[in-house]
């Protein structure tokens, strides 16, 4: 079984992404880098084990993540 750990930022930018923003509109209104969303995103990518932001807003989504 996969535990997925995911810190309030990820699920900041799970739900944000979910909602079409992009990665500046997303920095912009959490107060953070885009470099550090960037970041959030790969570390987002590599717990859930997929590849792009619509996997992971699908698994986060149907694993009741967000």
């Amino acid at each position: 079984i996969n535990v997925v750990n995911l810190s309030d930022i990820d699920i900041d930018v799970l739900r944000l992404s979910e909602q079409g923003l992009s990665n500046q509109e997303i920095a912009d209104l959490l107060y953070y880098d885009i470099n550090s969303i960037k970041f959030h995103k790969k570390q987002i990518f590599k717990q859930l084990k997929v590849t792009n932001i619509k996997e992971a807003i699908d698994y986060a989504y149907n694993n009741k993540l967000i």
